[in-house]
C-alpha cells in the first residue's frame, strides 16, 4: 500500500503520531488498482483512470484526456 500511495493512487489519511488509517475506500480504492495492474495497466494510465472519477475535474478535460488516453 505504501508503494501505491508514494505513486499517489493512494491518498492514506494519518493521525497526529504519523500512523496510517486506513478505512473502506481505501480498500476499494486498493483492491481497483489491483484490477488494473492485473489487467495490465501501467501506473500512469492507472493514475489516469483514477483522475477521471475526481469531481474536482472538470467534464471537458476528462473526455480530452479519454480520447487522447
Amino acid at each position: 500500500m505504501r508503494y501505491y500511495e508514494k505513486h499517489g493512487l493512494l491518498d492514506i489519511k494519518r493521525e497526529n503520531n504519523r500512523y496510517r488509517i486506513y478505512d473502506d475506500s481505501d480498500e476499494q480504492q486498493l483492491k481497483l488498482i489491483l484490477i488494473m495492474k492485473y489487467a495490465g495497466f501501467t501506473l500512469k494510465e492507472i493514475n489516469e483512470l483514477l483522475s477521471l472519477n475526481d469531481n474536482s475535474i472538470p467534464e471537458q478535460d476528462c473526455i480530452e484526456r479519454t480520447i487522447c488516453f
